[in-house]
C-alpha cells in the first residue's frame, strides 16, 4: 500500500459519482429507481502501486469465449482483494466443509449466478502506476435465482461484514484498455487444488508476468 500524497492514475474515475455508486452497490432498475444490493461500506480511499499483488475471483466459463488469450479482458473488473486478504480468506475457506468455490462464494457474498468463483485472476499495477481504490467491508447481497429471494450474509458464525475487506478500483470495470495500461497480468489459477500434501497449490491455467 502506498501512503504518500501523489496523484492517482485513475483520479478522473475516482471523481465520477457513477463509479462510487457502483462501488456502494447502488443499481438502477428498469423503473429508473436505484436500489442498493451488495457493494461496499466504503471506509477510505487507499493507493496501491507496483509492490501490491491484486487478486480477484472469476469463472472458468469466460475462457471458452477466448478471453484467456486476452488477459486485459480478465483484468477489466472493479472488485479486487489484496494478496494478504486473499491468503487469509483461503484459510477460512479450506477450514470449512464443502467445495472451495461454494465456500468462497459464501465468504465473499458472491451469489453463484453472479460468479462461479472457480478460478483466480492475479495482477499488479505497472511501474509508475498508482491506483486509488475504495476500501471497506462488503454488504450483504440479495439474490433472486429462479424468482426465489434470498439473502447471503456470509459463511460461518461470524458475519462477513465484521472481518472481510474488499477493494473497488474505479476505472477498471468494463474498460479493457485501462486494465491493459494500468495492470500487469500475473496469471489465472484454478481454485481446485491439485492432489498432494498442500491445499495451497493451485494449477496455473494461463501464466503471465511474475511479480518480483
Amino acid at each position: 500500500m502506498i501512503k504518500q500524497e501523489v496523484a492517482f492514475t485513475n483520479a478522473a474515475y475516482i471523481g465520477d459519482p457513477a463509479e462510487k455508486s457502483r462501488a456502494e452497490g447502488w443499481l438502477a432498475g428498469n423503473s429508473g429507481v436505484a436500489t442498493r444490493n451488495g457493494g461496499l461500506n466504503i471506509e477510505k480511499l487507499r493507493g496501491y502501486g507496483d509492490d501490491t499483488v491484486l487478486v480477484r475471483f472469476a469463472q472458468m466459463k469466460d475462457r471458452r469465449s477466448g478471453l484467456e488469450r486476452h488477459p486485459e479482458s480478465q483484468l477489466a473488473a472493479g472488485w479486487w482483494l489484496t494478496e494478504d486478504m486473499f491468503t487469509w480468506l483461503l484459510g477460512r475457506v479450506f477450514g470449512a466443509m464443502g467445495q472451495a468455490g461454494q465456500n468462497i462464494q459464501n465468504q465473499m457474498l458472491l451469489p453463484p449466478e453472479w460468479n462461479a468463483a472457480d478460478c483466480v485472476v492475479r495482477a499488479f499495477p505497472k511501474t509508475g502506476v498508482l491506483l486509488g481504490a475504495w476500501f471497506g467491508r462488503p454488504r450483504s447481497v440479495m439474490a433472486a435465482p429462479d424468482g426465489a429471494r434470498r439473502v447471503m450474509q456470509g459463511g460461518g458464525a461470524v458475519q462477513t461484514e465484521e472481518w472481510m475487506y474488499q477493494l473497488y478500483v474505479p476505472g477498471l470495470a468494463g474498460r479493457p484498455q485501462n486494465a491493459w495500461n494500468w495492470l500487469e497480468f500475473e496469471g489465472i489459477y484454478s481454485t481446485k487444488p491439485k492432489p498432494g500434501r498442500s491445499l495451497s497449490y493451485y494449477p496455473c491455467i494461463r501464466p503471465g508476468k511474475q511479480h518480483r
